[in-house]
């Protein structure tokens, strides 16, 4: 607007020179307006004479470009001029910005400063540009994701604790665990510092055919986690009512006895004989004990549904033939004779993949046993009685269930060189690709380029432009 009025004055002058002089001229109107609200102000505050002047205005900065986004101290701009001093060259100025906090990875927070600074520095803004850029990004991410590169984007994590002094939850130290259960390499030993990967491991068919040996391992340390997790629910539970029964011990209660361990809550495994693939369910050789029964009828419910069987008549006597529940004199073992053309090995990995589904639901007849047993031992021993909250939370005890996609962190050696194939192949690439329009876009939404959430809730950055 001053240009249009003012602008033939200075039509000897370049560009920079008229700009500064524009400028100028706006912050003068700007100060001589402040000035004028701020005596006001100080007058009806009754504020004493010899104390107004030390409320006044400074004019500190004078940008070439500025962009104020809409949370509060969050701005970034191109410093041309501060306090009276002219920089030859612009200089970004960056406040409460995330991709400025150490906080993030600074291979991606180094990269989207640099486009920010191109976005401010440059003499027009290209959405196009900008967004072309963002993509070349998101491919370079990509790319190194998938080689040992990877490694400088994994945040580093440190476990200074003796871990069996830590939350039994500690997401580092079952990231460490995982590590050394598959991790093919050095095992990690707490307390240390290592890094952490965020891991997909989602995609079970992918696991197994292509890594079956990791497949069964981890397959093994989900079972396991689900055992200790439900271990030590148990043991929160025994405490927390402690406080409301101080005289009852709920210890001998809550123990795994040994036909629980033999029977309920045995951890199955898996052999090929004969062409067939032995299931070892339990230590327990009874065939007919209602826990064997039991995860007997549940494995071959879920066989039947992983692999699309209804239950014509002509299957279930298909099944009959080629799934039957025997013992060695040692344990109880579920034979399956194949059904189709598969592959044994890859059909044991399927079915161990079947045992890991069925231990859920064996788990969750466990906990509301466990759940069952606390109310009575409480009434057995307290005349009788016990509280309804208890009554309620003891009697809809369930398991916590763990999957594959509850497995998302993986530790790595501080020292690590090279990563294994197995762990690059499931590197979950989504919150890297979305972190840097995560922290761009606070810079786009000033550009008024709208920005959107995904089901995950991370922002990512449209080429749609708001007018309102």
């Amino acid at each position: 607007m001053l240009e249009d009025y003012f602008g033939d004055l200075f039509s000897n002058f370049n560009d920079d020179e008229k700009w500064f002089t524009l400028s100028n001229l706006s912050t003068i109107i700007a100060i001589t307006s402040i000035d004028h609200g701020l005596e006001r102000y100080k007058e009806h505050m009754n504020i004493p004479d010899e104390f107004k002047p030390r409320m006044n205005m400074k004019n500190e900065y004078l940008y070439k470009r500025f962009l104020l986004t809409s949370r509060k101290k969050n701005y970034v701009g191109a410093v041309k001029l501060k306090e009276g001093g002219v920089f030859k060259n612009a200089g970004l100025d960056v406040k409460g910005l995330s991709f400025t906090k150490s906080n993030f990875n600074k291979e991606l927070s180094d990269k989207v400063e640099e486009l920010v600074d191109e976005i401010m520095m440059s003499d027009e803004i290209s959405v196009k540009h900008i967004l072309s850029e963002l993509r070349g990004v998101d491919e370079k991410i990509r790319a190194e994701l998938s080689s040992d590169e990877a490694l400088k984007y994994f945040d580093v994590k440190k476990v200074s604790d003796d871990p069996e002094n830590l939350p039994i939850h500690d997401y580092r130290v079952n990231a460490v665990k995982l590590w050394n259960k598959i991790g093919n390499g050095e095992e990690i030993e707490l307390p240390a510092a290592f890094h952490l990967a965020h891991i997909d491991l989602t995609n079970t068919n992918k696991m197994k055919k292509k890594y079956p040996e990791n497949f069964m391992d981890i397959t093994e340390f989900l079972i396991d986690r689900m055992r200790r997790d439900n271990l030590h629910k148990l043991e929160e539970l025994k405490e927390d009512i402690k406080e409301d029964y101080e005289s009852i011990d709920l210890k001998e209660v809550i123990k795994v006895t040994e036909k629980e361990e033999k029977g309920l809550f045995f951890k199955g495994y898996t052999e090929i004989e004969n062409g067939d693939v032995h299931l070892v369910i339990s230590e327990d050789d009874n065939l007919q004990s209602d826990d064997n029964q039991y995860i007997f009828s549940k494995f071959e419910n879920k066989f039947r549904r992983h692999y699309g069987y209804n239950k014509t008549k002509e299957i279930v006597e298909k099944m009959d033939k080629n799934i039957m529940m025997f013992n060695d004199g040692e344990h109880t073992i579920i034979k399956i004779s194949p059904m189709f053309d598969k592959d044994v090995k890859r059909m044991e990995m399927d079915i161990y993949e079947i045992y890991e589904n069925t231990y859920r639901l064996v788990l969750n007849e466990f906990m509301g046993r466990k759940g069952q047993a606390m109310i009575e031992y409480i009434k057995d021993n307290n005349m009788g009685r016990i509280k309804s909250k208890w009554e309620n939370k003891l009697g809809r005890l369930s398991a916590n269930k763990k999957k594959y996609r509850d497995l998302s962190k993986l530790a790595l050696p501080l020292d690590a060189q090279n990563i294994p194939q197995f762990i690059l192949d499931f590197v979950d690439k989504i919150p890297f690709l979305s972190l840097a329009p995560n922290l761009l876009s606070p810079v786009s939404s000033g550009l008024s380029l709208e920005t959107y959430r995904d089901g995950n809730k991370r922002q990512h950055i449209s080429n749609v432009i708001s007018y309102y």
